[in-house]
């Protein structure tokens, strides 16, 4: 794959979610698209880092997070030789319901959704699994303890999926400093409750972001739509700058067709 220079390289973070060629979804990338576009990023001059080590040093250029969300099992098979390649280190996000429930994560498809060839593309990872990343130098994030909408819940309620989700992650696995808002949501009272949990890094994919925000740190999502083009477009400081600027939210109708989930939540028990 062949895409053109990226200019500037400003700090960059990415979110994917499963890699597998065996699922028509926005959420699964080829994993051979997926190994072009890091080497690619390396090619450019860019370097992996945690995603806490991005929001934490918002400066710094020619570093790029590469991020996972809802913790899917090819995580660890298929992302985790391209990034050792590379020597690079990555962020995995997982909601701790799921890991306990263990059941593959068909509420991702909702009433819309096309299923894999194999069901077990959406299997999530161990906690055995986490606690290998983890010592491979990955960061493990929080995505919630069920994955639900952090906005429509109640200010005890959001607390508590907020607090036992870090909690658990800290208690199996180990340090737990950033947060992945689930359904990519960015509302100031679930930035704030984060915040209060402990966490030092969070971000979503949706709206617009502010500059320099460690709990705010704009991700671009990587759908399983995304060509050398619009991957190229996704990694430019021209639509890095517009995130920031009223024109983003005009752009959010497109941007959810290509890789919102339509799933509602977990089923799974908040109490797990």
């Amino acid at each position: 794959m062949r895409m053109g220079r990226l200019g500037r390289r400003r700090p960059l973070a990415l979110a994917y979610h499963a890699l597998t060629d065996d699922w028509p979804d926005p959420l699964a990338v080829r994993v051979d698209r997926f190994a072009a576009q890091v080497r690619h990023l390396q090619e450019a001059g860019y370097v992996g880092v945690r995603l806490t080590e991005l929001a934490r040093d918002p400066g710094r250029d020619g570093v790029v997070a590469i991020t996972f969300d809802d913790a899917f099992s090819s995580v660890l098979t298929e992302a985790l030789p391209v990034l050792d390649e590379l020597g690079w280190p990555a962020t995995v996000y997982a909601s701790t319901g799921v890991i306990d429930d263990g059941q593959p994560m068909l509420w991702l498809l909702g009433q819309r959704g096309r299923p894999p060839a194999d069901e077990r593309t959406l299997m999530p990872l161990s906690w055995d699994d986490l606690r290998l990343l983890h010592a491979r130098g990955w960061e493990i994030g929080s995505h919630g303890t069920t994955h639900r909408r952090l906005s429509a819940m109640g200010p005890e309620e959001r607390r508590f999926e907020i607090e036992h989700a870090r909690g658990r992650i800290e208690a199996e696995v180990g340090p737990c400093t950033a947060i992945s808002y689930p359904w990519g949501e960015v509302v100031d009272e679930v930035v704030h409750a984060a915040m209060d949990a402990g966490h030092v890094a969070g971000s979503g994919l949706e709206g617009r972001f502010e500059h320099g925000d460690p709990m705010r740190v704009p991700r671009f999502a990587v759908s399983g739509r995304d060509g050398a083009f619009r991957f190229a477009a996704k990694s430019s400081r021209t639509v890095s700058s517009v995130r920031h600027t009223s024109v983003w939210t005009g752009l959010e109708r497109l941007r959810r067709r290509d890789y919102e989930p339509v799933g509602d939540a977990a089923r799974v028990s908040p109490d797990a």
